[in-house]
């Protein structure tokens, strides 16, 4: 019998209204400072102490700041590269960078040091972060919006353009899955992230998702199933935000059953599992695995197999199943002759086509340096990906698109 921990007899509180994610470490912290944030297999910050840290770094952070701002408000705010393995460190400057009004531009440490150098020169960033200490290099400008539009974190996939994704598509995915039923995270949680942070599912759907709600984060610093699933025994984990590969070796394990007898929301990101691997473990954990459809450019998530858990699916017509739009999200499917179709459940026995068309809140601004590639007038991104919505609106990704500025996460 699958068994979830009790939640606390007191109510979990309000998610409050602010206007950046360091707001809400500040806000964890005064009302549960002794409670654990942020774990490693090794180390634990509370609420309390992560607060401190940010508060810290985030004075120190500031000195990147322009003395005199430019007039009327506008420039893009110094970039601040974050190369940092651990966990707890990373999450952290993160936080204090968005406390200090910086943008973050998170990066993989163990990248090859072309890579590294590259997003360097192409941010302008005015300082790294890195396991030896801050080091200072000569910023560039930015011509990026300033203002409420400014980026907050600037992310560099592994091929396409880096996304710029300001405050309010940050904080409007948080709003938006939180309205899904079963939610994904709730402030009685505790969330392992078996994601890479620099990316944004483990990034804003883990780290943000955990300040946002004043759950608690279990990090995970290595990709070893085996080792993993001790994280989720020894710390009760209630939600896995995990990589096909961690489900893939899960499905395989005996006893996995019984390790991950507390969880009660597994999920699967930036990309689903293997059908078969997704059998594998709801057949030896009772446990289905939701996954779905993002994009960097929308932070990530935009459609899931959670928002639609007791919809019945009409016959697959091909592809993979990606679920229902989350709340506050609009999907449309462009067809050839250029009308957008709505994305709803429908009459037709044939299902509609066409490319994925995205709008809502959580949309980037554009593309870096200069906003090109954003959303239309109207609010709307073309993805270039394909999809089809069967007549009870649930969509199937057919072929993602080809060549071009769109941000492609990998593992």
């Amino acid at each position: 019998m699958r068994r979830h921990p009790a939640s606390p007899s007191e109510s979990p509180r309000a998610v409050p209204d602010h206007r950046d994610l360091a707001e809400y470490v500040r806000t964890a912290a005064a009302h549960s400072p002794g409670r654990p944030a942020f774990r490693t297999a090794s180390r634990l910050l509370t609420w309390g102490a992560l607060d401190a840290r940010v508060e810290a770094l985030a004075s120190e952070f500031a000195a990147l700041r322009p003395a005199a701002p430019a007039a009327g408000g506008g420039g893009c705010p110094p970039r601040l590269v974050l190369a940092l393995a651990d966990g707890l460190d990373f999450a952290a400057a993160y936080f204090g960078c968005l406390r200090a009004g910086l943008v973050a531009v998170p990066v993989d440490p163990r990248a090859p040091a072309g890579w590294r150098a590259h997003v360097l020169a192409d941010s302008g960033a005015a300082a790294v972060l890195d396991a030896d200490g801050i080091r200072h290099t000569s910023p560039v400008p930015g011509s990026s919006p300033g203002g409420a539009e400014a980026p907050a974190l600037l992310l560099y996939p592994p091929s396409g353009s880096a996304v710029m994704l300001p405050h309010r598509a940050l904080l409007a995915h948080h709003a938006q899955l939180s309205q899904v039923e079963p939610p994904l995270v709730r402030g009685d949680d505790t969330v392992l992230v078996a994601a890479p942070l620099h990316q944004v599912y483990g990034l804003n759907c883990g780290v943000g998702a955990v300040a946002y709600h004043g759950a608690c984060g279990v990090l995970a610093d290595h990709t070893d199933p085996a080792g993993v699933r001790e994280l989720v025994a020894a710390h009760h984990v209630t939600t896995v935000l995990g990589v096909p590969s961690l489900y893939a070796g899960w499905a395989g394990l005996p006893g996995v059953d019984a390790d991950l007898e507390t969880v009660r929301v597994a999920a699967c990101g930036p990309v689903p599992p293997e059908p078969g691997v997704a059998a594998r473990f709801t057949a030896r954990t009772g446990q289905p695995i939701f996954s779905g459809y993002g994009l960097a450019e929308a932070g990530p998530v935009v459609t899931t197999t959670l928002v639609d858990a007791g919809r019945r699916a009409a016959a697959a017509d091909g592809g993979v199943r990606i679920g229902s739009p989350l709340p506050g999200v609009r999907v449309g499917l462009r067809a050839p002759d250029g009308r957008l179709v709505p994305v709803a459940p429908h009459a037709d026995a044939a299902p509609a086509r066409g490319e994925l068309a995205v709008s809502g809140p959580n949309l980037f601004t554009g593309y870096w340096p200069d906003s090109r590639g954003g959303p239309d007038r109207d609010g709307w991104w073309a993805t270039g990906d394909r999809a089809y919505a069967d007549v009870n609106g649930v969509l199937y990704l057919e072929g993602r698109g080809g060549p071009g500025p769109r941000a492609a996460e990998g593992e």
